[in-house]
């Protein structure tokens, strides 16, 4: 929650909690394309607020902003000790700090 209090989309937002994005009744986990749809609920293809990567069309944009803006980052404090392995592997956490990711910008062009 702290994560996501610390991004411009909570900040400048009125109303937005967790059930913004998240229905607590269905498993929805994988479905980059429903959470999208609910991220263009604000931001609007021809809106200030798009995301600026022109590099792509808008309906493209449309169906993943998640992997972009909220990548799956290695964990500080989320660890995996694989079978026959020595050290432990960090878990990949997708971020709730919402924002303009510059390595993930590079990765679509």
């Amino acid at each position: 929650m702290q994560l996501l209090a610390a991004s411009q989309c909570f900040l400048q937002s009125q109303t937005m909690n967790c059930s913004t994005c998240h229905d607590p009744h269905v498993s929805e986990r994988t479905d980059m394309q429903t959470f999208s749809t609910r991220c263009m609920t604000c931001h609007q293809p021809d809106g200030p607020q798009f995301c600026k990567h022109r590099g792509k069309p808008s309906a493209v944009l449309q169906q993943n902003c998640v992997d972009c803006h909220m990548p799956a980052l290695p964990s500080g404090a989320i660890t995996l000790l694989a079978n026959g392995e020595q050290s432990p592997t960090p878990d990949s956490v997708r971020t709730h700090l919402i924002a303009v990711y510059a390595d993930m910008v590079k990765r679509m062009k």
